[in-house]
């Protein structure tokens, strides 16, 4: 996925880098850094999509993402 599209899912999920570095305990500059390079790997952007999706519906994905504690 491009970069900015990646972007553009995180807006649709609600989520700041720095909130979705949080959610998978990385380093926000880890994510940014992504932007050089032009893509982001398939993992975080089936991340990101599926967070918006559930986002769009009114799920709160935060609390299912809790029980992975």
């Amino acid at each position: 996925m491009k970069y900015e599209a990646f972007k553009k899912e995180l807006k649709r999920a609600k989520l700041s880098v720095k909130a979705f570095a949080e959610i998978l305990d990385m380093n926000p500059t880890s994510i940014t850094n992504y932007r050089r390079k032009g893509n982001v790997p398939k993992h975080l952007a089936a991340i990101v999509v599926l967070l918006a999706a559930l986002s769009e519906r009114g799920i709160a994905y935060q609390e299912i993402l809790e029980k992975a504690e």
